[in-house]
């Protein structure tokens, strides 16, 4: 089973940003970025120290008025698409956007964590545009 430890390691070793988390009191909690400029940072998170599973996820703030009822279903389907999890708060006229996915931790390679993060920012990025062009 990966360690902790390990997965802020593996991002060093990359040359990425990784910066210890401080809201939502979970037992584990970093946010990744490039090295360079201010891209938005991916969290991954392990809600407590009991944990088999960690949370790879981003929260993208709304403007409500780009959303309609047709936009909010296209999001859906391409994130359903893209195999990631979605969570729209509040569902009628979301403010925030929630993308995650959920990583075991047995047998967690650095390929699996590396496209899984890659998988929630592209799905992040395909949000974004869908919006906001």
């Amino acid at each position: 089973m990966v360690q902790d430890d390990e997965i802020i390691d593996w991002f060093k070793e990359l040359g990425m940003k990784v910066e210890r988390g401080k809201e939502g009191g979970f037992y584990f909690y970093i946010n990744v970025s490039p090295p360079v400029g201010e891209a938005p940072a991916v969290a991954i998170i392990r809600p407590n120290s009991n944990a088999k599973y960690y949370i790879i996820t981003m929260i993208l703030e709304i403007d409500q008025s780009k959303l309609d009822d047709k936009i909010i279903k296209q999001i859906s389907i391409e994130l359903a698409r893209m195999n990631v999890e979605v969570y729209m708060t509040p569902p009628d006229k979301p403010k925030r956007i929630q993308i995650a996915k959920l990583l075991f931790t047995d047998g967690l390679t650095k390929n699996e964590l590396l496209n899984a993060v890659t998988l929630v920012k592209n799905a992040s990025f395909l949000v974004y545009n869908l919006l906001y062009y």
